[in-house]
């Protein structure tokens, strides 16, 4: 089938798929590696020697045009998708302004990859493979696209699929043993290939078992988030920025809130807040810096860091200290709207490094301690996460 595919392709102007397929090159490496390997294939397919000099050849022209093609296809996409145009589109087609940019990068891309291989190979431009690389480029990554918005759902309907059950019957009337087929409540997500499947479910489109994030329209289905997507699209056409797709967006706005280290930091102070373990939290100084908690009966200066000491070095933990020795040191004003009661004071009391409680389980926890009380005077503080 493939040597098949492969002459009709080069009846039609084959090597056009070169320029089309590099709908993928969208950094310079990604072009290359597909130019080197589609050139080659059908150089090889259409009669040249393996690895011989004319295959070689077309994979050196097949590199070249390919990585310059993905960079004029990615430059021309992320141009594009900050613009008012596409911002208008997505106005009133929502999936066809996230689809826009990257089908024209495609159709670029694949246009400009097939015009400079033809023009390598024979010293001129083919206008007809250029254009029929340029539609194709244009298609394939309309299709990519769309395969991975869909890639949950797909994969969720794999889960659901019933596994057969081999059964060993016997019959009464004479005894023979015989094997039936049966359908029981176990599916393909009940096994570990389904659990790894719903793993690209999850995280590969941001939807999950329970239905997917998203309106049939291609908008999530949460007005919430819907409404934070359109203010942070509205940011980036502001901006002159190519926007993220909603996928994207939401694995990255995932991420932050829950995942990444800020996100942690900000739930550990949260629950400072929420407890009341110190009076004044989230304090403005006259330096510009914001101290996480003080009590100026206790007088207590605290600031907190929610990382694992096992996951840093040393040196790592002695940045720590030194930033807050220099920026929460006594004698510093606290400036703050938020606390009057407290406004034009300065400073006082002990500096207190907070961490979570899981470090006391450390093996050097002692070692950071004594640096921290000795070199810095600084006291080292466990509370729960």
């Amino acid at each position: 089938m493939l040597v098949i595919a492969a002459v009709v392709l080069i009846v039609f102007g084959g090597e056009f798929v070169l320029g089309a397929l590099v709908i993928s090159g969208e950094t310079l490496g990604e072009g290359i590696l597909a130019g080197i390997v589609i050139s080659g294939l059908f150089s090889w397919l259409s009669g040249n020697d393996f690895l011989g000099s004319e295959m070689l050849s077309d994979m050196l022209f097949g590199g070249l045009s390919g990585g310059i093609g993905g960079v004029f296809g990615s430059y021309v996409s992320s141009s594009v998708a900050g613009s008012g145009f596409v911002s208008w589109l997505g106005s009133k087609i929502s999936w066809l302004g996230e689809a826009f940019p990257k089908i024209l990068g495609g159709a670029v891309g694949g246009g400009t990859g097939q015009s400079l291989f033809d023009w390598f190979k024979t010293g001129k431009v083919n206008l007809r493979n250029t254009f029929v690389a340029t539609v194709f480029g244009g298609f394939f990554a309309f299709a990519g696209w769309s395969i991975s918005n869909h890639t949950g759902p797909i994969l969720s309907k794999i889960n659901e699929i019933p596994i057969p059950k081999l059964e060993v019957g016997v019959l009464d009337a004479s005894g023979m043993k015989i094997p039936s087929i049966s359908f029981g409540k176990i599916t393909v997500g009940d096994t570990e290939f389904g659990a790894w499947l719903q793993k690209f479910a999850s995280e590969g489109s941001g939807e999950g078992a329970d239905g997917g994030l998203f309106s049939p329209n291609g908008k999530f289905k949460d007005p919430t988030l819907e409404s934070a997507y359109e203010k942070y699209l509205a940011r980036k056409s502001k901006e002159g920025k190519p926007p993220r797709d909603r996928v994207n967006w939401k694995q990255a706005r995932d991420y932050w809130l829950k995942d990444s280290p800020m996100a942690r930091g900000n739930a550990f102070n949260k629950k400072a807040e929420e407890e009341q373990w110190y009076p004044f939290n989230e304090v403005n100084l006259s330096n510009g810096k914001r101290l996480d908690s003080y009590n100026p009966v206790k007088e207590e200066i605290v600031s907190r860091k929610a990382t694992d000491l096992d996951t840093i070095d040393i040196t790592t933990f002695e940045s720590y200290l030194r930033e807050m020795k220099i920026k929460y040191k006594p004698g510093i004003k606290i400036r703050s709207n938020k606390f009057p009661e407290i406004d034009g004071q300065p400073l006082k009391g002990k500096q207190i490094l907070e961490i979570p409680a899981s470090n006391r389980s450390f093996s050097q926890i002692q070692e950071y301690i004594d640096l921290a009380k000795n070199k810095y005077g600084i006291e080292i503080r466990f509370r729960e996460e």
